[in-house]
């Protein structure tokens, strides 16, 4: 693989926790009053197992409900209201002797699916072209290609989500069409075993995106020191569908996109607040039940123009804002604005956001600072680098329940041969809270991503897979 410079962010494989519901009826029999309960339990069980194969190759181009029935003497007793299974403590990372793969791939990202895992990306064909790449693997480390094609310029599937029984993938727009109303939007494909894979053809995604200015920046603007992501941004799944994000520019400032579906198919726009003056959109993730986005408003050409921005709905459909509070005294001297949440994961207990990225280009300060919510309606600003001291330039993801932080992280305008390597780690469920993790290797390869999974961490380096398999303790 060779360097990228994607954001290193979290997976869309996030789970949920629903919380079981006890209902109970009181019934009034001939001359007893006898107390009749009915628990209901709900669950779920895995996705299909994908097929895989343990070396990396590429193909050629081309609970019932229950009922204690009442005697005349005696009402039953009540049964206790389950208790959700507690999170494993995570005391630890270890990770793998790295693998290589035989040819040059870029992973974009990937779920857990079956017994293994689903991945989206793009593998390097030659030195002047790549391909689309759908592939799997049982480990997280060997990769096998099960698909590649030639998408067009620049399309190759950047998000991968679960909607119910269904992989869907989401490409980025053509560069070649950028600027040009309707040509730009982004593919979308389906698969059912993650093995195969037929694209969707959708006319409300379509719609959506017609007409819309996507690229290149406004005059004015400065595309090379503050640059602006259009076209799709960001895609979440789940238990009330999807929700896929996107920028465009208008003649004032931003137009957001925001679409719901149900099934990855039928695509509906729905709209933010009417107060929520030009919206830059950065990130959405699934959360107790519905979905928090996060932002900014009053964006401009500048990226500390911009005022930090969230919204939460419970369906993917009605928005509202929420509040975030900025201190400004989290930022270095000289930082005159704060701009916008560029990021957010989450995990069981609560989410955490950090500043955006266009913040520290050209080489503007890099460090860690950051917002909080437990509930995605109130948003209280941290200073990331106290409480996790060598991120200033680590990498932060999570799946929806633990949320995991490497540190330190390599400055890519330094030389690579001083950078010590990753040899810190620390896991979250709110994000407020941090566990240290003791690692006993260092990890010594550059990322292009970095994925919470139920079972650990991957990380895809530049040159290598790594696996971070955690101790767990009391």
């Amino acid at each position: 693989m060779t360097a990228s410079s994607r954001r290193e962010v979290g997976a869309n494989g996030r789970m949920q926790f629903s919380t079981p519901v006890l209902v109970s009826t009181i019934a009034v029999v001939v001359m007893a009053v006898v107390a009749i309960a009915f628990i209901v339990f709900s669950g779920g069980g895995p996705g299909p197992i994908a097929g895989d194969s343990p070396e990396p190759t590429a193909i050629p181009e081309g609970a019932p409900a229950a009922s204690l029935e009442p005697t005349p003497t005696r009402a039953p007793t009540p049964s206790p209201e389950p208790t959700p299974t507690p999170i494993a403590r995570w005391t630890g990372l270890t990770w793998s002797d790295p693998v290589t793969p035989s040819f040059v791939v870029h992973l974009n990202d990937l779920v857990p699916w079956g017994d293994g895992y689903v991945a989206v990306g793009e593998v390097v064909v030659d030195a002047r072209r790549s391909e689309a790449a759908f592939l799997t693997s049982p480990d997280g480390l060997n990769w096998t290609v099960r698909s590649q094609f030639d998408p067009g310029v620049d399309r190759f599937p950047r998000h991968l989500v679960i909607v119910a029984d269904e992989l869907v993938a989401f490409s980025h727009p053509d560069t070649d069409a950028l600027g040009l109303p309707g040509a730009s939007e982004s593919l979308v494909w389906r698969s059912t075993d993650g093995m195969t894979w037929s694209a969707v053809d959708s006319q409300g995604w379509r719609d959506a995106w017609a007409g819309l200015w996507i690229g290149p920046m406004p005059a004015g603007w400065d595309e090379l020191q503050q640059p602006i992501p259009t076209g799709l941004v960001d895609v979440a799944s789940g238990h009330a569908g999807l929700v896929a994000i996107g920028n465009s520019y208008g003649n004032d400032g931003m137009v957001p996109v925001v679409l719901h579906s149900t099934d990855g198919r039928d695509w509906s726009a729905v709209s933010l607040p009417a107060d929520s003056v030009s919206p830059l959109l950065s990130a959405v993730v699934p959360y107790d039940g519905g979905f928090v986005l996060v932002g900014a408003v009053e964006a401009g050409p500048r990226g500390d123009s911009a005022t930090p921005a969230a919204w939460f709905s419970p369906d993917g459909v009605s928005w509202s804002p929420a509040t975030v509070t900025v201190d400004q005294s989290i930022f270095p001297t000289g930082i005159a604005g704060i701009g916008e949440l560029g990021d957010a994961t989450a995990g069981s207990d609560g989410l955490i956001g950090w500043w955006g990225h266009r913040g520290m280009y050209a080489g503007g300060p890099r460090f860690m600072a950051g917002w909080t919510s437990s509930d995605g309606r109130m948003w209280e600003p941290r200073d990331l680098n106290t409480a996790l001291p060598g991120l200033a330039h680590g990498y932060v993801a999570g799946d929806g329940v633990r949320i995991v932080a490497l540190g330190p992280a390599p400055n890519t305008a330094t030389d690579p041969d001083l950078w010590p390597g990753i040899s810190q780690a620390w896991v979250s469920t709110d994000g407020v809270t941090w566990t240290t993790l003791s690692v006993p290797r260092e990890l010594d390869d550059f990322a292009e991503g970095m994925w919470v999974v139920p079972d650990g961490v991957i990380y895809a380096g530049v040159e290598s897979f790594w696996f971070g398999s955690p101790t767990v303790g009391p």
